[in-house]
């Protein structure tokens, strides 16, 4: 049996993860697994999952394409894709 995390969730964050199709095993793998923090700015953090760890850990092979945002408060304010090059570059290094 697993463990559930307990995580106060913005309405716009339900919202995203219901568009995106995201299950509560998957959240709860991509919190509880999450080996990369960057701010983002704001308060706000990026939790990710990288690919050679998401591979040992072998959950989900979408686990290290999607990051969650959590303010410095611990809500979660959404779940996004990662993105490849530019455009997904302040959510592997952080806010510049």
């Amino acid at each position: 049996m697993t463990a559930t995390l307990s995580v106060k969730l913005t309405k716009h964050a339900r919202r995203r993860i219901g568009q995106r199709g995201i299950t509560n095993r998957f959240l709860n793998a991509l919190l509880t697994h999450a080996n990369t923090e960057v701010s983002v700015g704001g308060g706000v953090v990026a939790l990710s999952v990288t690919p050679s760890r998401a591979q040992n850990l072998n959950i989900d092979d979408k686990l290290h394409r999607y990051t969650a945002l959590v303010s410095d408060n611990g809500t979660l304010i959404s779940v996004i894709p990662l993105h490849p090059g530019h455009r997904g570059r302040v959510y592997r290094r952080g806010a510049q």
